[in-house]
């Protein structure tokens, strides 16, 4: 008989067992359910496992449960680790565990060797227990070791299964830039627990309700459950379970849902203890956070990597590890392919990595970011010196890195989180092929694919975009998009991430044409001036953007989020205590031919009767309110500024001016001290005003101009705000 077999407690099946063994003939076919696992994910001289599930045996009859071993089987026990029973298969003993905690420099991989033996693979519960570990309340050091320390046990025992570890570790199931996920979701887990265990749907949602995680409800219902595991499957490893993931994220169609039950049943029945759990968590991807995250994984990589084949650990230096986490993750922002990676610290050590795993077309880079602007005063201070940096409209729409191949002239589109999105842009395919120059044979190209209407030649939202489908043929595209186009990483074999930005930019500009509402550069501004980086950032928001991106020229492109960007919304920037009362003073047209566009705005004086310009408001109206306000002030225009207005004739040059009638609500985000504007002038500092920032037109209110906020209010709300930023 093969190993491992539990004889069914019923008698019939007894006497059909017992007959079998006199005869040395395989066991009659029973009527019970059956499960088979195409891997046994151990040792690869174990045999397929097979597993029956039939009623669970009383405690009387469990006594008469016998294993029938032969001497080939034994003889293989005894270097395999001692099961003390299914439901704890292959724990590890938790002082033993323990030493996984100790610091990295002091820990010795061989004392874990013993665990699971030389020959087996790693087993899925040593992963759990680890998961199991960094749950309970430990300190980051503590969690860093853990990390580091598995990594190089498994680097020195099982090298082979290091590939797989690196990806549950950090919970990450599919390759990046793969179309493919688990697409496994509650009613599918639902229905596979409901299977498993012979229950309904419904019993199983009621259990869920109580416990409120599917993880604990599968464990609870495989306690209660009176289905009983007659031939017991092997222990679960690493290896069998992400190879069973990686299955499961390849079934799509017709019948994928059965298929990925029946794929997924074999591992959940052959589950024991904190295994289960943790099973139905990474199904439910995202659901449940578990792991140590990529961060944590990709350091303690590169502490391990460092120790791994070093004669003298001890000569390891914090310095040392932290050299080699930089390169790690360096690596995988620009080539976030672990086995790749994995293979070079395995083959070469981890100072090869630079070398052979470089940005590569058909791979996506993990996009650079930008850092948030919060106050006035860090604008002002990224000014202070007049430095000419490039501000670029922040457009609404999905990020998106165009990756062109050169060998077939293949074209890939990889959105913000590096999941492929090809089919849902056929039109861009053949845009980009299109206005590409001829001497162009290769690039990777970060932009911006925005909803576009080509008949008024305007931005649409991000939510007209949304409406397009994932996947859509060229014929059956609704919605038309435009490419912005920012940077440029990679161009005819030579990758750009380590050029400053002016070097990108000029690439970029010499290798595409522009066609409008198909295929734009970034509209941009070269700029050192506070007060021109204000006005465009006023023209982005009107060309429906959300703000700007200032940019440093010298720049290299960096991963993840830098410094060398900055994002500029309103949103981000904290206002001022309460909304300005102003007063419209004077206007200039704008893109609508006839209309408004933009107002400048006053403060009032009530010391010296003066209306003092304080900003220039043009953000906060619809198109039908600008026309509404234009037809309400033609009896309002005035050929020239009133003895009481003050104002900067050189600075602020409106196309009209106005009689004072009406008080408008208006929401700055702060103030500056400004040579422009004549606000609470020679109260700050002499012979300057103050100006606000980022002025949003909330409403016209009821007052009456000289009730407008006085000038002695805008002095003191700047000390205010100049108080706060020096605490």
């Amino acid at each position: 008989m093969t190993a491992n077999v539990f004889d069914t407690l019923m008698a019939g099946a007894r006497a059909a067992a017992a007959a079998a063994e006199t005869k040395q003939s395989p066991p009659k076919k029973t009527n019970k359910r059956k499960l088979s696992s195409s891997s046994t994910g151990g040792n690869k001289n174990n045999k397929a496992a097979c597993y029956i599930l039939a009623p669970k045996p009383s405690v009387k009859e469990s006594k008469e449960i016998t294993v029938v071993k032969n001497n080939e089987e034994k003889k293989e026990d005894e270097n395999a680790m001692k099961l003390i029973n299914f439901q704890t298969a292959g724990r590890i003993e938790s002082n033993i565990m323990s030493m996984l905690k100790t610091d990295t420099e002091d820990f010795e991989p061989e004392s874990m060797v013993p665990c699971w033996g030389d020959k087996n693979r790693v087993p899925f519960m040593f992963l759990c227990q680890i998961f199991d570990l960094i749950s309970e309340k430990c300190s980051q050091k503590i969690i860093n070791n853990i990390a580091c320390n598995m990594l190089r046990i498994v680097m020195e025992t099982t090298p082979d299964d290091l590939i797989p570890m690196v990806y549950l570790s950090a919970n990450k199931i599919v390759e990046t830039g793969s179309d493919s996920d688990l697409g496994v979701d509650e009613s599918l887990i639902i229905k596979l627990l409901a299977e498993t265990y012979g229950i309904t749907e419904n019993r199983v949602k009621d259990k869920k309700k109580t416990s409120g995680d599917l993880g604990k409800t599968a464990e609870h219902l495989r306690s209660c459950s009176s289905q009983y595991v007659m031939y017991k499957p092997q222990p679960l490893t690493v290896v069998k379970v992400f190879d069973t993931f990686q299955i499961i994220a390849k079934l799509t169609g017709k019948d994928s849902e059965k298929k990925k039950i029946n794929s997924i049943k074999p591992i959940i029945i052959a589950a024991g203890g904190c295994q289960l759990k943790y099973i139905i968590w990474f199904l439910l991807q995202k659901s449940k956070r578990i792991g140590f995250g990529e961060p944590i994984i990709l350091e303690a990589l590169g502490h391990a990597a460092v120790y791994y084949k070093n004669p003298n650990p001890k000569s390891v230096d914090s310095c040392l590890k932290l050299k080699a986490s930089e390169i790690v993750k360096r690596a995988v922002s620009i080539c976030p392919v672990y086995s790749k990676l994995i293979n070079v610290i395995l083959n070469g050590g981890v100072w090869e990595i630079p070398k052979e795993c470089g940005l590569t077309v058909g791979i996506p880079v993990k996009p650079m970011l930008s850092n948030p602007i919060k106050s006035i005063s860090e604008m002002i201070n990224m000014f202070f010196d007049g430095k000419e940096q490039i501000c670029e409209y922040k457009y609404d729409g999905q990020r998106a890195q165009i990756h062109y191949m050169e060998e077939n002239g293949k074209v890939e589109i990889f959105n913000r989180s590096l999941e492929r999105s090809t089919e849902m842009y056929p039109d861009v395919l053949v845009a980009i092929s299109r206005l590409k120059k001829m001497n162009v044979k290769s690039f990777v190209l970060d932009c911006e694919i925005v909803a576009y209407d080509c008949t008024k030649q305007e931005i649409l939202p991000l939510e007209i975009l949304s409406t397009r489908k994932r996947k859509v043929a060229l014929n059956d595209v609704k919605v038309n998009v435009c490419i912005f186009a920012f940077d440029m990483l990679y161009l005819n074999g030579n990758s750009l991430c380590e050029e400053p930005l002016k070097v990108r930019k000029s690439n970029l500009y010499e290798s595409f044409e522009e066609e409008l509402g198909v295929f734009q550069f970034a509209t941009g501004l070269i700029t050192g001036n506070l007060n021109e980086t204000e006005s465009f950032f006023d023209s982005a928001i009107n060309a429906g953007c959300e703000g700007l991106i200032i940019k440093d020229f010298d720049g290299l492109y960096e991963p993840n989020i830098s410094f060398y960007w900055r994002k500029l919304k309103i949103d981000y920037i904290e206002g001022v205590r309460d909304s300005l009362d102003l007063v419209p003073i004077a206007a200039y047209y704008g893109k609508c031919e006839g209309v408004y566009g933009s107002f400048l705005m006053a403060c009032y004086d009530r010391a010296n009767g003066k209306y003092e310009s304080i900003c220039k408001l043009g953000i906060g109206f619809t198109e039908p309110k600008l026309k509404e306000i234009h037809s309400r002030f033609q009896s309002k225009v005035i050929t020239e500024p009133k003895p009481d207005y003050l104002y900067d004739s050189v600075a602020v040059n409106p196309d009209v001016w106005f009689e004072t009638s009406e008080v408008w609500e208006v929401n700055v985000r702060g103030f500056t001290i400004s040579s422009d504007y004549c606000a609470a002038i020679g109260m700050v500092e002499h012979d300057k005003g103050l100006s606000a920032r980022f002025p949003r037109f909330i409403r016209e209110g009821d007052k009456d101009p000289d009730q407008a906020t006085s000038s002695n209010q805008i002095a003191e709300m700047y000390k205010e705000q100049f108080a706060k930023s020096t605490q």
